[in-house]
């Protein structure tokens, strides 16, 4: 495959401080909120702090990073001269080894592509005399043209938008896919730049002008312009006369199916149940067990639907799934659903044709479900219709030469309809949607068949598609039910449920007026929308994408059931009801309008009814679902919201217990009490057997929380044993309670609006702009709205000030540990481990390897995978590799670079939400591993944070004075644990939609650990107990090694340290290249509250104030001095570290081997 979303440009940008919001416009003097969330800028454009930059061009990073959704599995950059090539990757071909750019052996030439290249086999056979880097099917391009030129393009056999750079004259070519596939745009700058990227949100406003890149064409920077590649017989619409052959079709879309196959990762098909999902379906069924993508994911075909209750696509697809024998994964949505969604898919799909918008919804939701389960590609049906004249209009084609140059029309239009639908309804949601019936040499067969075997005839018997129906039409070896295979044609949306399309007109009605109407077209004088629905659809693209280059990239011109403006013509009827719904196509379809239906309908009561919201509620909804989506990293597999009076519980769920049933919010019985959970509750299983008497809608580990609610009222909470932030309402009085876990290892906001609201977010950016005042949620807490207040609901013994004199067992403590880990196997997705090859993370990895065969998780494979990242050389690498090995494990190794790191901390500080040094540190190479492993499809890992807190693990500890300061210092390292550790697992992790548990912080451990007599934790050089000596030893066992002796003992590493120390010089250099010593004298000026002390804090602390620039928000980060992670009290057990308040574990002087020389830590 590769990456979907390709960005570059030929001229570098100017650069501009303080720059405004990338989508933003103002619209009403009011800055739209919503599009500056998506790239990550904060909500007010406001701000006194200029934007950092660095030695690569922020512009070029910024506009990929507008495109994350498309490859959200790793970005990549590639700087010469004034280009940039910039990619965000979808991984599907080689995903280990075939990151872009791209490049020639000497890397001369670099190419970034969107697409798959089914052919790479073969070409690759003609390039015998170069060397290849990864197995990527994309690998050939930059060969290809050293071979054969630009000329090359029409060798390739796929879908495909890139741009390739020749360093040696510095020119460049791009290129667009045949019919359009893959989406694709191109911008130029008012200083002679030449911008291309794969959605308009990469360019829209850094061009002038900007426009869709035609397909079958190519662009060089050598002619300043565009030129055809594909040049067909078809394209010039004489009427082919090739007699029909049902074998020669069959044969050529069988071979168009089986290519699509290639495929390294899991995939599916979806399946509406009409003839041509059902087609690609069985096609895929008949061949897979004989390809390479069987051997990998198995012989059995996954299957995909959606649609509202009772719908015609439901019925039907469920009927051919169970005829082909395919896994088949029915997802339903509501009308409402869909309307939440519209902006999002306005936004994503980048449209406001009124086709476009009504059947991307529905392909939109369900991508997100089909990404859920650990799909990455997906084969679809579209195209059919346009080929063989399969819409119901055609019924109507007065002769076989009309219909023909319709199917031709159809065709070279799709890249602004169905292929833009395919590709970024599925591509907004890391998927890839591949459509063999655009297959090159399929479509040269289909169409130079003469149209007069497409001509529909009824008094034949000869129904739409009648040739490709009788091609698979096969008495012995049937490739469908006969009733299937000749089922009428339902465009998607309408197949999805016929009241889909009711409720759109009816929601549109209620937000337009026919004031509003009468002056559209002094509004909208391009495109002038004609009905409400589409003028509702307009005003929504007209606030992402302002520009008139944006608005002439939609189509127009009158339409009646998906026709060209040419073929309204065929009946006068359709003049006077332009619907684009299969249903408009009068006396046709069997469902068909009353032909006297308005053009604007009124709103039916009962479709009010089904949406349950008058105005008022609808404009808290949308703000509501507003905030929400700025939290879809954290939960990308569903959305889900209630409302109850001015009451709503919104939901991003992360779908890793009981995917299938347990989206949120969860009720109890009779739904009069709800809650939205974010975690996991460990033992759920013990708890439903104490609610015998209730009934649970799902299994999911948290449907236990509303019942238990019922029984014991709200001190249940004591009774979770896991990890958790929640909001239950109870509808029957209003009442509602929040809280969170006993550490904080789930992170959670509450704020407060000036109109007596109460704002609960996962998040910052989930209040920022909605809270007069917010703070974070404190662990081990609740709220209740009865009392207005905040209590305590953790109150362990260890939270006292007494000294705990338990004596050290090393069993016990074992088998505590042992116990907190068995417990975190609870998954029913893939997981792992994450091994930095020190002691903490290693000892996990450990006990999950010996304990796993005997768990359910142990059904994900028997083997288990680790995951370590770090620079080259760096001592993580090389630990984790060797306790990987002696464990066994599936070893994954993430490498980066200081730069890859330095580009990726504006990001970091967007989803960490904190200025802390030690914190971003440490949370960048998290933050880049989580994106790869959530690129293989892992959706839980398990971690070894919290030991150095519990056990005294940091450097510092040496310098303990004595057992009540070393206990002391510990209970205040836990207790701030929400604030450091916590809040970089979870967050860094959440960011790429993974979950981190860890065991350390289990209560039950914790219990254990913190009741053992702090002398046996102290650090004795001279008795040979170095940091962490009684989780050491408790794990020495000689018959059976948990680990190997060196690595048990191996001296402690902090994890910004292990990764490389070149990553903590390399940050403090960036810092110095972006602060000015005249900056650093005014610090307590510009940030009197937490003052940064050195520029590589300071440097953190302006991108922080531009995402969050309210008070609040820097209140939320805790300040104070600090060496090598210690609180300020601990400071002062060494007088030496007042003058070197560096937070790395080198800092700790005469205790790290590689500590720093005090002349070579300056502090600023």
């Amino acid at each position: 495959m590769n990456g979907l979303g390709c960005f570059a440009k030929t001229k570098k940008i100017k650069s501009t401080s303080a720059k405004g919001p990338i989508y933003g416009r103002q619209v009403d003097n009011k800055v739209n909120d919503r599009e500056n969330r998506w790239n990550g800028q904060k909500a007010s454009p406001k701000t006194s702090h200029e934007r950092p930059r660095g030695d690569r061009n922020v512009d070029g990073l910024e506009e990929a990073m507008k495109l994350k959704h498309r490859g959200p599995d790793w970005s990549g950059l590639y700087q010469h001269g004034d280009s940039y090539l910039a990619h965000q990757r979808l991984a599907i071909v080689d995903p280990a080894s075939g990151d872009q750019p791209l490049f020639n052996e000497d890397k001369s030439v670099a190419v970034t592509v969107n697409g798959e290249i089914y052919n790479h086999e073969e070409l690759r056979k003609k390039l015998v005399n170069h060397k290849f880097r990864t197995g990527s099917d994309c690998d050939v391009i930059a060969h290809l043209y050293e071979e054969y030129g630009e000329d090359f393009v029409d060798m390739l056999d796929g879908i495909f938008s890139f741009v390739l750079l020749d360093t040696r004259d510095n020119s460049f070519i791009v290129a667009r896919d045949a019919i359009g596939v893959t989406s694709l745009y191109i911008g130029w700058g008012l200083d002679g730049s030449v911008w291309i990227s794969s959605e308009m949100k990469g360019l829209n406003d850094d061009c002038e002008h900007f426009e869709s890149f035609p397909p079958g064409h190519l662009y060089t920077s050598k002619s300043r312009g565009f030129r055809r590649w594909y040049n067909p017989p078809w394209f010039s619409e004489s009427i082919p006369s090739v007699t029909y052959d049902p074998l020669v079709l069959r044969r050529a879309f069988e071979n168009a199916v089986i290519k699509r196959l290639m495929t390294d990762v899991p995939f599916g098909v979806l399946l509406s149940g009409g003839l041509d999902s059902s087609l690609v379906a069985s096609i895929t069924a008949r061949y897979l067990a004989g390809t390479k993508a069987a051997k990998q994911w198995g012989s059995q075909l996954h299957s995909f639907c959606v649609g509202l209750e009772g719908s015609p696509d439901l019925k039907a697809a469920k009927e051919v799934a169970d005829y082909l024998g395919t896994v088949h994964h029915e997802f339903h949505f509501t009308v409402q659903d869909g309307i939440d969604a519209i902006e999002d898919v306005i936004y994503h799909i980048e449209t406001y044709d009124v086709t476009t918008v009504r059947a991307s919804t529905p392909m939109f939701l369900m991508s997100r479900k089909i990404k859920s389960l650990g799909v990455k590609m997906v084969i679809s049906g579209e195209g059919s219709d346009e080929i063989f004249g399969g819409y119901l209009y055609f019924h109507k084609a007065p002769n076989k030469e009309e219909l023909h140059r319709e199917t031709c029309h159809k065709i070279k239009a799709l890249h602004q309809y169905d292929c833009l639908r395919a590709n970024k309804a599925t591509s907004a949601w890391g998927l890839e949607a591949r459509v063999p019936f655009l297959d090159k040499e399929f479509i040269n067969v289909a169409m130079s068949i003469d149209p007069e075997s497409k001509m529909i005839k009824k008094d034949q018997g000869r129904i739409e598609k009648w040739i490709l129906r009788k091609a698979f039409d096969d008495e012995e070896r049937p490739y469908l039910p006969k009733h299937i295979l000749y089922r009428q044609k339902e465009q998607f949306s309408d197949g999805v449920g016929y009241s889909w399309i009711d409720g759109l007109k009816a929601h549109a009605a209620k937000h337009v007026t026919d004031k509003m109407m009468l002056n559209a077209s002094y509004i909208f004088p391009h495109n002038t929308p004609t009905t409400k629905e589409a003028y509702y659809y307009r005003m929504i693209f007209e606030r992402f994408f302002p520009q008139n280059s944006a608005r002439l990239t939609v189509p127009g011109g009158a339409s009646v059931a998906c026709s060209t403006a040419k073929a309204v013509e065929w009946d006068v009827a359709w003049k006077n009801n332009l619907d684009p719904s299969g249903r408009a196509a009068l006396g046709v379809h069997l469902s068909a309008y009353d032909a006297e239906a308005p053009l604007i309908s009124n709103v039916p009561s009962k479709v009010i009814d089904i949406l349950g919201c008058s105005d008022g509620s609808q404009t808290k909804r949308a703000r509501v679902l507003e905030l929400s989506r700025r939290l879809k990293h954290r939960g990308p597999d569903w959305s889900g919201l209630y409302q109850h009076g001015d009451c709503y519980l919104a939901h991003q769920r992360l779908a890793i217990v009981d995917p299938n049933s347990g989206d949120q919010p969860l009720f109890n019985e009779d739904k009069s009490v709800a809650v939205t959970v974010n975690g996991e509750i460990y033992n759920h299983e013990q708890l439903r057997k104490k609610l015998v008497n209730h009934k649970f809608r799902s299994g999911s580990d948290c449907d236990v929380i509303a019942h238990l609610y019922e029984e014991y009222g709200e001190d249940f909470v004591d009774m979770l044993d896991g990890i958790f932030s929640f909001v239950l309402l109870d509808a029957r009085d209003n009442s509602f309670i929040v809280a969170r876990d006993a550490i904080g290892i789930t992170s959670l906001y509450i704020g407060w609006g000036l109109d007596g609201s109460i704002w609960v977010s996962s998040e910052l950016k989930g209040l920022n702009d909605a809270c007069e005042q917010f703070e974070s949620f404190p662990p081990g807490h609740m709220y209740t709205s009865k009392s207005r207040g905040i209590r305590r609901w953790y109150n362990p013994p260890w939270f006292s000030d007494s000294i705990p004199s338990v004596p050290y067992d090393p069993f016990v403590l074992r088998h505590a540990l042992e116990n907190a880990v068995i417990k975190r196997l609870m998954t029913d997705f893939p997981f792992g481990v994450l091994l930095s090859g020190g002691l903490d993370s290693s000892l996990i990895a450990s006990i999950t390897a010996r304990y796993l065969a005997a768990t359910k998780a142990a059904k994900h494979g028997g083997k288990l995978h680790s995951f370590c990242i770090g620079l080259e050389g760096s001592p993580d690498l090389k630990a984790a590799r060797e306790v990987a090995d002696y464990l066994g494990t599936v070893h994954h190794e993430f490498h980066f670079t200081v730069q890859d790191g330095i580009d990726a901390i504006e990001d970091v500080i967007y989803h960490i939400e904190t200025y802390d040094v030690t914190t971003i540190r440490a949370s960048t190479p998290m933050f880049l591993m989580a994106r790869k492993i959530k690129s293989l499809g892992v959706k839980m890992l398990i971690s070894g944070e919290g030991a150095d807190e519990v056990f005294g693990g940091y450097l510092y500890f040496h310098k303990a004075p004595n057992k009540e300061e070393f206990h002391h210092e510990t209970c205040r390292k836990i207790k701030a644990l929400h604030q450091y550790d916590c809040l970089r697992a979870n967050k860094a992790t959440s960011a790429w939609g993974l979950e981190a548990r860890v065991p350390f912080l289990d209560k039950e451990f914790l219990n254990v650990a913190m009741s053992i007599d702090p002398k046996s934790k102290m650090i004795k050089k001279d008795e040979g107990r170095i940091e962490k000596w009684v989780l050491r030893k408790a794990f020495d066992d000689e018959e059976r090694p948990y680990l190997p002796k060196h690595i048990l003992y191996r001296q402690k590493e902090q994890f910004s340290d292990g990764v490389g120390y070149s990553w903590i010089d390399g940050l403090k250099a960036h810092g110095a290249d972006h602060v000015s010593d005249k900056m650093m004298v005014n610090a307590s000026c510009i940030f009197p509250h937490n003052t940064p002390k050195t520029k590589e804090a300071y440097y953190y602390r302006m991108i922080f104030e531009r995402f969050f620039p309210q008070n609040s928000a820097r209140l939320t980060v805790p300040g104070g001095a600090s060496v090598a992670c210690s609180t300020a009290k601990a400071v002062e057990w060494d007088v030496a570290w007042k003058n070197n308040l560096d937070p790395s574990g080198r800092a700790a002087l005469g205790v790290h081997l590689s500590a720093y020389a005090m002349c070579k830590s300056p502090v600023l």
